[in-house]
């Protein structure tokens, strides 16, 4: 592991697009009919509120479980390289 600088523009790019396409996910996520994704869902413009109930409490620009999960782990990661490395300077 070369330090936590070796972190460059193509990983960090990478994240953050993955957790930017899960915040846009979460509106039609776990919404399987087709017509329900089409009426409430037509087009990408915008972050929309979760349309299924196992979002509870979740708002529009949040992630789904799997970018909670991908957030958690990057910290971890994150935190591990900063324990496990010599000082940034």
């Amino acid at each position: 592991m070369k330090g936590c600088d070796d972190l460059n523009n193509h990983r960090k790019g990478i994240i953050v697009g993955a957790l930017l396409a899960d915040s846009f996910a979460l509106g039609p996520h776990w919404i399987y009919d087709t017509s329900v994704i089409a009426k409430h869902f037509e087009g990408v413009d915008s972050l929309k509120n979760p349309l299924a109930p196992y979002h509870k409490g979740k708002k529009a620009g949040e992630f789904t479980h799997y970018g909670d999960q991908t957030l958690h782990l990057l910290k971890l990661f994150l935190n591990a390289c900063l324990l496990y490395t010599s000082p940034i300077t």
